[in-house]
């Protein structure tokens, strides 16, 4: 495993992290206001809402499983200037602390099965 140990290095990654979170956060708030849209118009059909509101919450679900897949953030809490470590198995990225809770469930999993 590779670590940033340039301070300069952290901040310039952590920066650029937040600049994803922060559009990902803003797309997100679209889709939720394209919802609520589509929600409100009265002259659609049940039918047409549905068919409306599945195409929008399916791309908001590809949204939401991108970024867990990107390094952007850890997925379980969020940490975004420490290093992260990807985990193949659930295609997800996880910062020093979680990914050592990980190994250790895994670990202990291993052993009870």
């Amino acid at each position: 495993m590779h670590s940033v140990e340039n301070i300069r290095l952290k901040k310039i990654r952590y920066n650029l992290r937040t600049v994803l979170r922060l559009a990902f956060d803003e797309k997100l708030k679209s889709f939720n206001e394209e919802i609520s849209k589509v929600q409100g118009i009265e002259s659609l059909d049940y039918l047409e809402k549905e068919v409306a509101l599945r195409k929008i919450f399916k791309r908001k679900e590809d949204l939401i499983i991108r970024k867990q897949r990107s390094p952007i953030n850890c997925v379980v809490c969020g940490e975004r200037m420490e290093d992260l470590f990807y985990i193949s198995s659930n295609a997800s990225w996880r910062c020093i602390l979680c990914y050592r809770d990980w190994i250790s469930e895994s670990v202990h999993e291993k052993i009870i099965s």
